[in-house]
């Protein structure tokens, strides 16, 4: 009897299943076997009375692509957490899907700064002017005291007309562009977006009344 040929597959057909008969089904895969369960094109020898796979679904689809898949996502309203597992997968052309979430945020007002500012002192001194008419000029007969910061020169004077005053008084300024004012505690605050915020006790700065002048605490 003549020994079969090797197997040339001309044409194929769907044959019965020999697991539905309780058949031990052997097969040989000349190119590897999948790393997974995978449908499987095979043909059976009957020199070695095994099958050959000749071919798998996951082959022509060419080399696979390394990728994270994600497996379950969550969204805690502020941020996204997330598994994923690297496979490898054909995407056959498929272009990536973007999913865009909306944090739900609230607007809080923070404490980025305190600063103590100094008072600055009114000028007490007083400018003098008075016109001389034969100069044509405004002649100053009283002036700020030097060296107490401030200055008459930050006032414009014009020439009087008819009726107009020619004695003009008016306050000193200060000469370093400062407003006079009291000293104050300055915070200096910034509104910031959160996911949550956590309602805590408020916190409070006693105050203390000031000696009348001359007295002193010990």
């Amino acid at each position: 009897k003549d020994t079969p040929s090797d197997i040339q597959v001309l044409e194929f057909w769907d044959g019965e299943d020999p697991e539905a008969c309780n058949q031990d089904i052997d097969v040989d895969y000349p190119l590897g076997e999948p790393c997974v369960d995978a449908d499987v094109v095979a043909s059976y020898d009957p020199k070695t009375y095994r099958y050959k796979a000749l071919d798998t679904k996951a082959s022509m689809l060419g080399e696979p692509e390394d990728m994270n898949v994600m497996q379950s996502l969550s969204f805690d309203g502020c941020g996204v957490n997330y598994i994923y597992q690297p496979i490898k997968a054909f995407p056959c052309g498929s272009e990536p899907d973007l999913i865009e979430t909306d944090p739900d945020l609230t607007n809080v007002d923070v404490l980025t700064s305190v600063d103590i500012v100094d008072p600055v002192p009114e000028c007490d001194n007083i400018c003098r002017y008075e016109w001389d008419a034969n100069a044509d000029n405004w002649v100053q007969t009283q002036t700020c005291d030097s060296g107490s910061g401030c200055t008459c020169a930050s006032r414009e004077l014009s020439r009087p007309g008819p009726g107009d005053p020619t004695v003009l008084e008016f306050p000193c300024d200060r000469d370093d562009g400062r407003t006079p004012g009291p000293g104050s505690l300055n915070f200096g605050r910034s509104q910031i977006e959160v996911c949550s915020v956590i309602d805590t006790s408020p916190y409070s700065i006693p105050l203390r009344t000031c000696p009348p002048p001359g007295d002193s605490y010990y």
